[in-house]
């Protein structure tokens, strides 16, 4: 793959996300609507979601009732399994760490692979272990990663 200087961007912000992230102190976990000051000294391990339309989240979502049949957290957001990031294209980053749900793809009415992520972490990350994960996203659909590759 030949680097271009948009590769180059991305792999920059996606490497400074990754050593500033950790530092960023974890302190309000919401839940059900409720806060909850997290235990001073709390750590989280942190899993990346990164990429182009397929990262951003783009199913639709047909049946939310079977979703949350599946998996009832999805409906109100998994408590120790948080997400934030930059969803899409037109979004801003956001790290505002918040219950992951249904519905955080390109826009509430799709999902991306957070929710899967999710339901699957969950049996780790959950009140019981008092573990947290956290889930960024940096996704940026209709790119292509390598930039202009015309002539290569």
């Amino acid at each position: 793959m030949k680097l271009t200087k948009k590769s180059v961007a991305l792999l920059a912000m996606l490497l400074l996300v990754v050593l500033a992230v950790p530092t960023i102190a974890l302190t309000t976990v919401y839940a059900d609507g409720a806060s909850t000051e997290a235990a001073s000294g709390t750590s989280i391990d942190l899993y990346l979601i990164a990429g182009q339309s397929n990262a951003s989240g783009s199913s639709i979502i047909s049946d939310e009732e079977a979703a949350y049949e599946l998996a009832p957290e999805l409906e109100n957001g998994f408590s120790h399994v948080l997400y934030a990031g930059k969803p899409k294209k037109t979004s801003t980053y956001d790290l505002t760490w918040v219950p992951t749900k249904l519905g955080m793809g390109n826009s509430t009415s799709y999902l991306g692979p957070e929710a899967g992520m999710a339901v699957a972490l969950s049996k780790y990350y959950n009140s019981e272990t008092g573990k947290i994960a956290g889930i960024l996203k940096y996704a940026h659909p209709g790119t292509e990663l390598s930039g202009n590759d015309e002539g290569a």
